[in-house]
């Protein structure tokens, strides 16, 4: 069941709380309806996703060219791209690789899927950014 953050160090959605999850909430339910092995790695997960997403009638493209050099794991038709990472990824390059995919013009926002959640900004580059944590064997976290 998703809430939003309440300040958990760990997993759960950031910056969410203020802007609410307005367009996140497809994506969010066939999340949830994910569960994982602790162990599965970051191309396994993807294959999951892709299963859930399909499973809740959700249209996207996979490893979905944005520009230059760029491809983000899932853009949803709706315009939200998905980004899946295993553990916790660090903020830095996880920020300009986040930026670089906003400021391409082909996302309306951005969810960031990972074993462990990372604290990002509301919004980068003025779109709705969230990352939802995948921890407890990678049950949604939210």
């Amino acid at each position: 069941m998703a809430s939003a953050n309440r300040g958990e160090a760990d997993g759960g959605i950031y910056g969410a709380r203020r802007r609410g999850l307005a367009g996140f909430g497809p994506l969010l339910a066939a999340v949830g309806a994910m569960r994982l092995r602790a162990d599965v790695g970051e191309h396994e997960a993807q294959r999951e996703l892709a299963k859930a997403l399909d499973a809740a009638g959700i249209g996207y493209e996979k490893e979905c060219p944005v520009g230059p050099g760029m491809r983000i794991d899932f853009l949803l038709d709706d315009g939200t791209g998905v980004e899946v990472k295993r553990g916790r990824p660090a903020l830095g390059p996880l920020m300009r690789q986040a930026g670089r995919y906003m400021g391409s013009g082909r996302l309306r926002r951005l969810a960031v899927l990972s074993e462990r959640g990372v604290r990002l900004p509301g919004e980068i580059l003025g779109k709705p950014c969230i990352s939802v944590g995948m921890s407890k064997s990678w049950g949604m976290g939210v």
